[in-house]
């Protein structure tokens, strides 16, 4: 037996008026296009009455869904709670299926052994705990010996290591060179300590070079000395200067030392 196909009424009904103009006993599984309802649609009459003839689709709200909510065939999701009921069945709501489940275990991770393997050997993690309480154990390969290895060595401080392990305990790295540059001006004795802006290593002591510029005009003979043993940090200089008187008469050039030798200007450079 075939179920006979519904039919579209021509026109537009209101809600109020299709029961009267259109007899859901005699328009039994036909549909009518009706204006005031939101929004506007198609009724479908089940021979008793007239229906809005809606899709199935999903509902939600806080709390569970009363039996008068929705139609057979809707889903509704209770969004306190994520429960999920439907498909709804002769006008029963039934059973729900909870979407969240319960919270899980939180995982943890541990390191087990470490363990030296072979030079060249292949590297291994093993897990020896479980999938939630991780507890993993490593296997490392060691480095091959590298006997004939020329470790870094500074040449004034440092000594060749003796290790023999890919990078060698005892190796020393060769220092960088320092320079050092001051523009200075001695005490009216002619003395400067100089303090080197940046030091040297412990014993190192470095080339230093030191001019005098003497003043425009003069004719005496200025000459820089360092005073004493410098050090890795600082080193001290003196500056003596002689004066030339030249006698006429006699074609003499008489040298003397002045009392008192004055301030000077003194361009310095320590590199090591």
């Amino acid at each position: 037996m075939t179920t006979p196909q519904p039919i579209v009424i021509p026109g537009d009904y209101t809600s109020a008026t299709i029961a009267t103009l259109l007899p859901p006993a005699t328009y039994r599984r036909n549909l009518a296009w009706v204006t005031d309802i939101s929004p506007p649609g198609f009724m479908f009459s089940d021979g008793s009455t007239w229906k809005v003839a809606a899709a199935n689709t999903i509902l939600n709200g806080a709390g569970a869904p009363s039996s008068g909510t929705g139609n057979n065939g809707d889903y509704y999701l209770n969004n306190s709670t994520t429960a999920l009921y439907g498909p709804k069945t002769s006008g029963a709501w039934g059973s729900f299926v909870n979407l969240v489940g319960s919270a899980g275990i939180a995982a943890t991770i541990a390191v087990g052994t470490v363990t030296a393997l072979a030079a060249g050997a292949t590297p291994t993690v093993v897990n020896a705990g479980t999938s939630s309480a991780a507890t993993f154990n490593f296997g490392i390969p060691t480095s091959a010996a590298l006997s004939n290895a020329t470790p870094l060595v500074d040449a004034n401080t440092g000594s060749a290591g003796t290790s023999t392990s890919s990078a060698r305990a005892d190796h020393v790295h060769p220092l960088p060179t320092i320079v050092n540059l001051a523009s200075v001006t001695t005490a009216t004795d002619g003395t400067y300590t100089w303090t080197y802006p940046v030091a040297y290593a412990a014993g190192k002591v470095p080339n230093i070079q030191a001019i005098c510029q003497a003043t425009s005009g003069t004719t005496d003979v200025l000459n820089v000395q360092v005073d004493g043993v410098p050090t890795n940090t600082q080193c001290k200089f003196r500056v003596t200067r002689t004066s030339q008187t030249v006698v006429s008469l006699l074609g003499l050039t008489i040298l003397s030392v002045p009392g008192t030798i004055g301030a000077q200007n003194l361009f310095l450079r320590a590199e090591a």
